[in-house]
């Protein structure tokens, strides 16, 4: 257990020793905030002041990267809280998503399911 702490207290010391303009973006929610058949809201967190309010999305399967763009949000912590809805999408499908970072960089890629059309069943 010692070892697993002293780990994890490594991995976030180097974390928070990088450059802010090197950190990438963490805290990623998701959130419907709107018709949970057709949008959803995506949240995160960047410390460099630059990033941009950008995510990019594609259906699960395509190639093509679609892009949407958002704004700040107020955030009682450090850093800066980017919101972006994304509208459009089509019910009950898979989609990948990304979230700008720093100087051009991206999260990792993930993945979220929007709800079917009003009378299938559906689990979030």
């Amino acid at each position: 257990m010692l070892r697993m702490s002293a780990t994890i207290a490594a991995l976030a010391a180097a974390l928070y020793a990088q450059p802010a303009g090197q950190q990438p973006p963490d805290q990623i929610h998701l959130a419907w905030t709107r018709n949970p058949a057709s949008s959803i809201t995506v949240v995160w967190r960047t410390v460099d002041p630059a990033a941009p309010s950008v995510v990019e999305f594609r259906k699960a399967g395509e190639a093509a990267w679609r892009k949407a763009s958002g704004g700040l949000r107020p955030s009682g912590t450090t850093g800066r809280l980017h919101e972006t809805l994304i509208e459009g999408l089509e019910p009950g499908s898979l989609y990948e998503y990304r979230v700008a970072g720093p100087s051009g960089s991206w999260s990792g890629v993930h993945t979220f399911r929007t709800a079917p059309l009003p009378g299938k069943p559906f689990e979030a």
